[in-house]
């Protein structure tokens, strides 16, 4: 069998084919280019400059090159992704048993809160009826009593055998009307004080106190001026809560709370003893060249000050065999009955610290304003009473010997005081002292025959058994 010559017109490729295939079209061996086999083949137009097939060589020379670039590219993205999401074990499905674990759990910390919560309301509700009930008389204070003043009496004080802490009251007071102005509509003054031992546990202790509620404008009480100028307002008979709670600010330990029955009216001057009305009645100054002169204010207005108990007490005698009358010096019990006015907080007029400077002379509007003296009286705003300076100014003498424990076996009805002591109480705080002392329920004392203090006077009540 004859063969014939093939020439691949695109690569040159040469092979002896066999006859029977001439004519025919098939692939190049070497560029796999459709070519026709045969003298017959047709003219490739890339003969006359036939372009180099891809040499097979390139790509032994590619892979080399390519792939140590794509692995490196690749493998770091593709390896931590694979390791995150397919190494990570498999989460563990929570059996039935987990699940009810984690529901009792769940309720008993509910149920705990919800205990809490019933208990908080529980002691919230029990605290605030508290809170409205004053405390018993019994009860044993919590602070240290006051100290006592450095100076002791160098002799006991002298006392008038019908002025006396003990004397009994008269036998014949006035009668005291059956329809008191300062009671409600439907309250008698003639009701019996005393209530019965069968008192509900829930009331307070303590009645509720019946003179004059806290807002009654000022002016409406039975009022007198005496022969020298000294203006009185009627207190009107009632019951009250002396000393403080428990709970109340600058309370001191001899503040025990009790009720007191105030059972017959009295006359209070409504401010305190003025130089001018002592000058007039005893005819000297015993404020005229003591030690603390620069603290001294000098005028007819003016609150006579370095006063003794004893000179208290003998003004007092002098003026009633001056006029007729029973003036004397208030018992302690009636001095706080007369500056509450009805009311049972810290001051007469509410517990707000901020109000006191329109109702008292004392350190912030005085000491600290460089005011360092007794005012003239009567300048702060009156309780409903209708009595001024009650709180501060100056310390105001009382009948009472003091007894730092006499609150606990007082008696309820007009307690006399103590029949001995080696002090006698003064009250209502000072110009020069802290807020705290001008309280209503404040103690403190002095030595009865003591006249060095630039910051002591005095008022005096009158017994209304006697037309004024």
């Amino acid at each position: 069998m004859s063969n014939i010559n093939f020439i691949c017109p695109h690569c040159s490729f040469s092979k002896q084919l066999p006859t029977s295939v001439d004519g025919q079209e098939g692939n190049c061996p070497a560029c796999n280019a459709v070519v026709t086999i045969g003298a017959n083949a047709p003219a490739s137009p890339s003969t006359s400059s036939p372009q180099p097939p891809p040499l097979p060589q390139q790509q032994p020379l590619q892979q080399p090159l390519q792939q140590p670039l794509q692995q490196p590219l690749q493998q770091p993205l593709q390896q931590p992704l694979q390791q995150q999401f397919l190494q990570q074990p498999p989460t563990k499905k929570a059996s039935n048993r987990d699940k009810i674990l984690i529901v009792s759990i769940v309720g008993g910390v509910g149920g705990v809160a919800l205990l809490a919560l019933l208990v908080v309301v529980l002691v919230w509700s029990f605290s605030d009826s508290s809170t409205q009930t004053a405390q018993t008389p019994t009860q044993t204070p919590t602070q240290s009593p006051p100290q006592s003043p450095p100076q002791s009496p160098t002799q006991s004080p002298t006392q008038s055998p019908t002025q006396s802490p003990t004397q009994s009251p008269p036998q014949n007071p006035i009668q005291i009307p059956t329809q008191s102005p300062f009671e409600s509509p439907t309250q008698s003054s003639n009701q019996s004080p005393n209530q019965s031992p069968n008192q509900s546990p829930t009331q307070s202790p303590f009645k509720t106190p019946n003179p004059v509620p806290v807002n009654r404008p000022v002016g409406e009480l039975p009022s007198f001026t005496n022969t020298i100028e000294m203006e009185f307002k009627e207190i009107p008979a009632g019951t009250f809560i002396m000393g403080s709670p428990i709970n109340e600010a600058d309370r001191e330990g001899d503040e025990q709370q009790h009720e007191v029955i105030i059972s017959k009216a009295f006359y209070m001057q409504t401010t305190e003893v003025t130089q001018g009305q002592w000058i007039e009645l005893m005819e000297t100054r015993p404020w005229y060249g003591q030690e603390f002169t620069p603290y001294l204010k000098e005028g007819p207005i003016f609150p006579a000050i370095y006063i003794s108990w004893e000179k208290a007490f003998e003004f007092c005698s002098k003026l009633s065999d001056q006029e007729g009358k029973k003036y004397r010096l208030p018992t302690e019990a009636e001095w706080e009955y007369a500056c509450r006015a009805g009311t049972r907080a810290m001051w007469s007029f509410g517990d707000d610290e901020k109000a006191l400077v329109d109702y008292a002379w004392y350190y912030k509007n005085a000491f600290a304003n460089l005011e360092k003296f007794a005012h003239i009286v009567g300048l702060r705003d009156p309780n409903a009473f209708g009595l001024h300076d009650m709180h501060g100014n100056v310390w105001e003498w009382c009948n009472d010997y003091y007894d730092i424990d006499y609150y606990k076996d007082s008696p309820t009805k007009d307690p006399p005081g103590p029949t001995q002591g080696s002090f006698r109480v003064v009250r209502g705080g000072a110009w020069d002292r802290h807020s705290g002392l001008s309280r209503s329920a404040n103690r403190s004392v002095g030595a009865a025959n003591d006249r060095s203090d630039y910051q002591r006077g005095f008022r005096v009540v009158l017994d209304v058994e006697l037309d004024p």
